[in-house]
């Protein structure tokens, strides 16, 4: 543990690369991309996730599954963001600036014929 208390655990094996939006990183054989909060200006705004945001991924994920949304429509497949982790101060305040959001990677197959509809 380091003066500031975060452990270095090890070095990770695959190579991830960015997506257009480039706070987004992919690797085919992932079962997740990692989506990043990003501390610069991008397009007027800063683009940081907020834990409210990545929250509502999770409660959707479970309406969409419940309602069994995906199998009532031909060839639909939703791409869930339903697990994030962060950091959090010495004051136990969320630390915006570290959010990650693990988002559903789809399968090589399913990609090559996608759209995208919308996202939230």
């Amino acid at each position: 543990v380091n003066p500031q208390g975060i452990i270095n655990v090890f070095e990770g094996i695959n190579l991830f690369s960015p997506l257009s939006s480039m706070r987004t990183l992919y690797n085919e054989d992932s079962p997740y991309q990692l989506k990043f909060s990003l501390d610069l200006t991008l397009t007027n705004s800063i683009r940081h996730l907020q834990p409210e945001e990545c929250i509502r991924g999770a409660q959707i994920e479970n309406i969409l599954r419940r309602e069994k949304v995906a199998q009532k429509i031909k060839n639909f497949k939703v791409q869930y963001e339903s697990v994030f982790i962060n950091l959090k101060g010495i004051d136990g305040k969320d630390i915006v600036e570290s959010v990650v959001q693990f988002r559903e990677n789809i399968d090589k197959k399913t990609l090559k014929d996608s759209r995208l509809l919308s996202h939230i």
